[in-house]
C-alpha cells in the first residue's frame, strides 16, 4: 500500500480504472460464454439417441450386490425418475427413468430441478446417461433449449432432404 501512495494521483486512477475496465470487460466474456451455444452440443446431440429437457421427481440408488456386504452397501449409481418438460431426439413420454452409472458420473442430480439430458439405450434396454456432461442444469445453460430447437430441426430438415 505504501508503494501505491508513492504513484502520482492520475497513475492510481489510470490503475484503477484500469483494473474496473478488465473486471467488467471478463464479467462480460464470461457471461457471453456462459450464454452461447458449446461446439460440443452439436456433436452430444449427434452422440445420443435420445436428448430431453426433465425435472427430476425422484432418486434411487442403484445398489451393486457383489460388492456389497454384511455391513456395507456398494452403491453402482443412481435410477432417476422424471417428468419430460421437453424433447428435441429419441422417443418422448410424459415419464421417463434412466440411469447414471457413478463410473460415468459421480454426480448425483437434484429432485424438483430441471436438466437436459443427453442418452442412449443400455444393453438391457433401458435409458442411460454415460458423462457428466451429457447432464446438463438447465440454470447452467439457458442457451441450450434455443440451440437444441435449432439444431433438431436443421437436422430433421437434413435428413428429409437426404432421403427425398
Amino acid at each position: 500500500m505504501k508503494y501505491l501512495t508513492a504513484m502520482p494521483l492520475d497513475f492510481r486512477l489510470k490503475l484503477v480504472v484500469g483494473a474496473i475496465v478488465s473486471f467488467l470487460g471478463l464479467t462480460a466474456i464470461n457471461a457471453a460464454a456462459e450464454s452461447s451455444p458449446s461446439p460440443e452440443w452439436a456433436k452430444q446431440y449427434q452422440r445420443a439417441e435420445w436428448v430431453s429437457r426433465v425435472r427430476i421427481e425422484s432418486v434411487g440408488s442403484l445398489i451393486n450386490p457383489s460388492l456389497s456386504g454384511a455391513k456395507v452397501v456398494a452403491i453402482q449409481g443412481y435410477r432417476y425418475n422424471a417428468s419430460v418438460v421437453d424433447g428435441w431426439k429419441g422417443e418422448q413420454g410424459g415419464r421417463i427413468r434412466f440411469r447414471v452409472d457413478i463410473s460415468d458420473c459421480h454426480r448425483q442430480l437434484a429432485v424438483d430441478r430441471e436438466y437436459i439430458v443427453f442418452g442412449s439405450t443400455n444393453h438391457r434396454g433401458g435409458l442411460q446417461s454415460y458423462s457428466c456432461d451429457d447432464l446438463v442444469s438447465v440454470d447452467q445453460a439457458a442457451s441450450l433449449p434455443g440451440f437444441l430447437d435449432q439444431y433438431s430441426q436443421s437436422s430433421r430438415r437434413l435428413a428429409g432432404e437426404a432421403k427425398g
